[in-house]
């Protein structure tokens, strides 16, 4: 089962739930991610991604975009790439004391990088790896509506 989240516009409060089936695949498949970017070594991996013709998904941080990385964005994305909302600050004990800073953090995240790429993020992973409680699941559940 994956779950998904899905963003409308003017809106982030709608949470879809979607259960991927299917013949399994002839090959075995890997999804290479990136986290807390973008950096100073992000252009390196775009170049290694794109001399083997591979793609990524490169979940950003907020406070890493700044005006001199937004070309690094735009290149994620113009090359093929997926991009999705990390955290804004990356900071654990502020994101997660209490539901109203989580959403905030993640609604900054959002717009800054819909603002470079001009057009919605749909996906999210959670900073500090997988939620591994139940209680934290719950948590992001609540804070989305």
């Amino acid at each position: 089962v994956l779950i998904g989240w899905q963003w409308q516009k003017n809106s982030s409060t709608k949470v879809e739930n979607v259960t991927v089936t299917g013949p399994k695949p002839a090959e075995k498949v890997a999804y290479v991610t990136f986290d807390d970017g973008p950096s100073e070594i992000t252009p390196g991996i775009l170049d290694t991604l794109k001399k083997y013709d591979a793609k990524a998904t490169f979940f950003l941080i907020g406070e890493e975009i700044t005006e001199e990385r937004e070309e690094i964005v735009k290149r994620e994305i113009e090359e093929g790439h997926s991009v999705g909302v990390h955290t804004y600050c990356h900071k654990k004990e502020e994101m997660y004391c209490n539901k109203e800073y989580f959403w905030n953090d993640f609604e900054k995240c959002k717009t800054r990088i819909e603002e470079v790429i001009g057009k919605p993020v749909s996906l999210h992973r959670f900073p500090w790896g997988s939620i591994a409680k139940k209680e934290d699941f719950e948590f992001f559940l609540e804070c989305i509506g």
